[in-house]
């Protein structure tokens, strides 16, 4: 990732006392500013850089709809508004890739939806706040890293790969991944997820938690429904399930169970 796009994505964090690390809301006018520069190391090829935004109105919609392919990163939220924010920070190997129309963004009414495809030799790392009761669907054919956070509605994700990472999620959350890491905190809902490989780790789910996964550690803990694990190698940790826990396992790695309210089954 560039100086820029780091700066773009990251930099805007502030500390909210309510729920911890969130995005921070940027003004209006800074929103629109747009930004193209050229910079390169010695020996590098020149990368041309952009950022843009752009806000919808989103009063009416029930869904966002976000399909993702080629490298960058993903940032997603919920705020207090009614709008859907657009940010991308956009770099490409030639002046002409900044002027082509690499992320879409399409008002259907009771749906929203945003689409990235950048052309050969570009990046988008894109931030989308949106209204926090928006349910969220997004299938990502590049693997780029992505974070959710604050969404009071029900998440699914289809995703290649790359590392997830979600927070104070309301509704049910659902997961199939191609492999990465996988950081799940704060869900209200029931959580399933199909992993190729990565590792899991999981914290303070207060519904059922249903997990497939090839290799790779997995950990949860602090569970108030029922769990089921089904896993190849790796390491299993489960703590702390007011529930029952379910498990089986088709590789090498230790076990550990502790604290289990509802009891033990192994497959």
């Amino acid at each position: 990732m560039t100086v820029l796009s780091r700066l773009f994505i990251f930099a805007s964090m502030r500390r909210s006392p309510r729920r911890g690390p969130v995005p921070f809301r940027s003004s209006p006018l800074l929103l629109l500013a747009t930004l193209a520069c050229a910079s390169a190391r010695p020996g590098e090829t020149a990368s041309y850089e952009q950022l843009q935004a752009s806000t919808i109105f989103a009063g009416g919609a029930s869904l966002l709809g976000v399909l993702t392919s080629g490298p960058g990163n993903l940032v997603l939220f919920g705020g207090d508004g009614d709008s859907l924010a657009v940010r991308y920070a956009l770099s490409s190997q030639t002046r002409a890739g900044l002027f082509r129309n690499q992320v879409e963004t399409i008002d259907k009414g009771d749906s929203l939806f945003v689409s990235i495809r950048p052309t050969q030799g570009s990046r988008v790392d894109l931030q989308l706040e949106m209204p926090e009761d928006l349910a969220v669907d997004l299938r990502d054919d590049g693997g780029r890293d992505t974070v959710f956070r604050n969404i009071e509605n029900r998440v699914t994700v289809i995703h290649g790969g790359g590392s997830l990472d979600f927070e104070d999620i309301e509704g049910p959350l659902s997961i199939r991944d191609g492999g990465g890491p996988i950081r799940i905190r704060d869900v209200r809902g029931p959580l399933v997820v199909e992993d190729e490989g990565g590792g899991i780790r999981i914290t303070e789910v207060q519904n059922s938690v249903r997990i497939q996964a090839a290799a790779g550690d997995v950990t949860l803990e602090k569970v108030g429904g029922d769990v089921r694990v089904q896993m190849g190698a790796g390491r299993l940790t489960v703590r702390d399930v007011t529930g029952r826990l379910t498990y089986g396992k088709s590789g090498s790695g230790e076990v550990v169970v502790e604290r289990i309210e509802g009891g033990v089954e192994r497959l």
